[in-house]
């Protein structure tokens, strides 16, 4: 688990835009289908997206748009301004869009929100063992605390 604080955060000149899920849908069924070739898997783990609306008080789907305007990566904001406890939750660049900046914009975007909500910190999990927590930490995100998953294999 990571966090990093937000005070000081402010939206970037080109900040990501909240979006509706239906307007997220077919971006992130391209990218499943990148992940989970069979075709009724990737669109069964699409349409679970709506249950993400129950994940707290305010949940915001964040977009970043390639120079077409076609959504080219996405976040999961969820901010409980009553627990003071924002989340970043799957960050993703479809391939052929990566390493243009999207990923930093989503990600200065939560910043920004999450201390505009007044919440001092905004916190993500990451597998220690894959390349994504190196990213984070590389823009600012320290590790607070550790979870540990035993799997019946």
């Amino acid at each position: 688990m990571l966090a990093r604080e937000t005070a000081g955060c402010a939206l970037p000149d080109a900040a990501a835009q909240p979006v509706e899920l239906a307007e997220l849908r077919e971006a992130v069924f391209r990218q499943q289908l990148v992940r989970y070739p069979e075709e009724e898997l990737a669109r069964q783990l699409t349409e679970r997206r709506a249950a993400r609306l129950r994940g707290a008080d305010e949940v915001l789907f964040l977009a970043g748009r390639g120079p077409d305007g076609e959504i080219v990566a996405w976040a999961d904001l969820y901010l409980d301004r009553t627990s003071g406890l924002a989340q970043l939750e799957d960050l993703n660049t479809a391939a052929p869009h990566r390493g243009q900046g999207h990923g930093d914009t989503l990600v200065a975007t939560c910043l920004a929100l999450a201390a505009a909500a007044g919440i001092p910190q905004l916190f993500l999990i990451a597998d220690a063992a894959d390349w994504p927590r190196e990213w984070y930490v590389r823009r600012g995100f320290t590790e607070i605390g550790r979870s540990h998953s035993f799997l019946n294999g």
